[in-house]
Formats: structure tokens, sequence, C-alpha cells
């Protein structure tokens, strides 16, 4: 339960100083300057070594743990700022008396008045009811809610307040409007909770503390649901936009214009990309070669995107006719057709998507298609040695 309300209010992390003010119990008007208020600091130092408080105040809490029974200097205690407004300029032994002199059972003071503890007579609590008889309130004035305008409010209804911690926004301190009240028994805190209340003419939300910390966590829980439900619809979305665009091109690579396709054989070692540009150029305009040098056979699509540009059957006729010999050897053409002509358009769109793709994914500096690095031919380039990639053009 601390740990949640830790991550709700940011008021929780008490510690020496101005933190302090904000943790600290209701007390009597302030005093007036020069003035000891005794009734005030009295309450104030039952406030710190207190049930409610004692357990959560880090900084408190850990000097208690590492004192010798249970002994913290008091001249710590005398300077946190709420003691200071409460005994202005007063020394150890006026706050040490104090004490002595209410003959209190809780807390007591070492004989030099240079110690104080809580009574090892009373230890604290093996269960912390804080939680449990504390409630949430919220509703109150902006501007002019103090710790001891609670404290009176509920104290005209009846109840007896131990503790109260105002609420305030983490980054800029500011009064949030709500504050946690513990009163001195469940009981009293569940009595509370049923009765209405009102500040001004607005009424007030009042909870059991407990109660408001679920209903936080599942609120909470509902946005963490609702954020995560919206980012799978938007993954949704682009899913089915990328499976939409993926379908579009698989359809796209089952088009093609049938008769542009012719296939070849007998190339030698030395034939090249460039070589079979040449030759072919000759009897129609090459689109695409389909080789890699140090083979003996490949394909050749031919451009139809011109008006009258011939066809494969037509290059093969006036090939057939008048044969050109490419590096002395005479190729074998045969017009793809069927199923050989689908696969080849299967594999030339699938080849033209991974080129997208790589393009797309490219970061600034990499090497793109047809890029001359120092040492980077471009693709189907002959001049060097022997190519492990597929020629294309």
């Amino acid at each position: 339960c601390i740990q949640l309300e830790q991550a709700i209010m940011a008021d929780d992390k008490v510690k020496e100083g101005a933190a302090k003010e904000e943790a600290a119990a209701p007390a009597a008007a302030e005093a007036a300057a020069g003035a000891v208020d005794e009734a005030g600091v009295l309450k104030q130092l039952q406030f710190y070594f207190s049930d409610s408080n004692l357990p959560r105040d880090k900084f408190l809490k850990g000097l208690v743990d590492k004192a010798d029974d249970g002994w913290v200097d008091l001249s710590v205690i005398a300077s946190f700022k709420r003691m200071k407004t409460l005994a202005p300029g007063s020394n150890l032994a006026v706050i040490g008396n104090i004490v002595k002199n209410a003959d209190d059972v809780i807390i007591e003071v070492s004989e030099d008045n240079s110690k104080i503890r809580r009574s090892p007579n009373h230890p604290l609590p093996s269960e912390n009811l804080c939680n449990k008889r504390s409630i949430y309130t919220k509703g109150w004035d902006l501007e002019s809610t103090t710790i001891e305008t609670v404290e009176k409010y509920f104290a005209e209804k009846g109840f007896k307040v131990l503790s109260v911690r105002l609420r305030r926004m983490p980054a800029t301190k500011e009064f949030k409007g709500s504050a946690f009240v513990e009163l001195t028994s469940v009981e009293d805190a569940e009595k509370c909770v049923a009765a209405k209340h009102t500040v001004g003419e607005n009424e007030m939300i009042v909870e059991m503390k407990e109660a408001y910390h679920e209903r936080k966590k599942s609120e909470l829980v509902a946005k963490r649901k609702e954020k995560n439900a919206a980012r799978a619809a938007k993954q949704k979305i682009a899913d089915e936009a990328k499976a939409a665009e993926e379908q579009k091109e698989q359809e796209e690579a089952e088009k093609y214009e049938a008769g542009l396709v012719l296939s070849f054989e007998g190339t030698t070692e030395e034939t090249s990309r460039e070589d079979l540009k040449e030759v072919f150029g000759k009897f129609g305009t090459v689109g695409w070669v389909d080789f890699q040098r140090g083979e003996t056979k490949g394909s050749i699509r031919f451009d139809a995107a011109e008006e009258g540009a011939k066809k494969a059957a037509d290059v093969k006729e006036a090939y057939d006719k008048e044969p050109v010999e490419v590096n002395g050897k005479t190729l074998t053409l045969t017009v793809l057709e069927g199923d050989d002509e689908k696969a080849f358009w299967q594999t030339f769109h699938a080849e033209q998507r991974a080129r997208r793709t790589q393009q797309k994914n490219k970061k600034g500096g990499g090497k793109g298609w047809g890029h001359k690095g120092r040492n980077n031919k471009r693709r189907g380039d002959d001049a060097g040695g022997r190519s492990s990639k597929r020629s294309r053009t």
C-alpha cells in the first residue's frame, strides 16, 4: 500500500526541512514572533514519533535505527522548519522541559535535554493501522487550506485527527486540493466516509484511503489497457496496409505482357552482359538481362513500352535467319511460354520488391544499387574479374 501511495502522491517522501512541514501534525495557530507555542511544540514532537509518522518517515526512522536505544539528537529535531516556527530562537533546554513538564508517556528526553526518543515502553505496533484508519478527501480550497483548517473541519464534525497530509504537485509543490487524514480508529474513518461533507458550497469527495488507492490502481490499469488497445489498433492498421500493399504487389507480379522473354544457351565463359546487350540490341530494345558471367545460359526481356517494339518471337525469327555470333558462338534461342514465362516474371518482380526494400532500409553512407565505391564496381561490369552476382539491366 505504501509503495502504491508513493506512486500516486508526492508528499509521502518525508525529509528533513521543508518536507517535515508537509507531514506535520495538526497544531495550534502559529506562534507569535518570539513566543514559544508550548502546546504546538509538544504536539509536533508527539507526531514525529507517532505510530502514523515514524514508520514512514525515512529520515527520522533512519536516525532512530542507527542510534543507541533509539535516542536522536534533539538539536536535529529542533532544526526542522516547523519546529523553528513553533519555538523560534529557543534552546534545547526549553524544548526538553516542555516534554518533561508534560509527563508524556510516548516520548521522553534525556536528563541533559540533548536527546529525544520514543519510549521503549511503547514500541511501534507490529501492525500499522495508519492506512486502514485514514481517509482520502478532495475538494479543499486551493488557496486557504492548511493543516489546521483541515483538522478544525473534522474536529467540528466530532472526529479526532491524528495527522493531515496535504497533497501537492511533485514539480511545483502547489496544493492539489486533496489531503489524507488519519483518524483514531478504523470505525471513525468508516463513519466519517459515510457522512456528507461540504466545503463552502462544494461537496467533497471522501473515501477510505485504501479504497482510493484501489480506485486509482484500477484507473491506471484501465488507462494502460486503453493505451495498449490503441497501440494494437494502430499496429493492426499498419499490418493491414502492409498486407494490402504486398497483395497488390503480388497481383502485379502475376501480370505481365506475354511474349517478351527469350532464353539463350551456348555462351562462353568470356561472355558478358554488355556483349549480349550489344548483339541483341540490334534486334530490339533490351530491357533486362538475366545472366551471370561464366554461365552458359540466361534470359533476355525485350522492352514493349515503345509502340511497334519487337517481341521475343520476332527477335528469334530475325536472329535465326541471320545469326550473330556472341564471342564466336551462335546462341540457341527459345521464346519463354507458359510456366517458364510465368516463373521468369515472378522472379523478376520478387527481385524488384527486394530492391525497393533494400533502398528503403538503406541508411546514409550505404552503397546503393549501381553506386560506385572505391572498391566496388557497378553491377554487371565485367572488367576486373568475375562477378558473383547475377547481372541485370
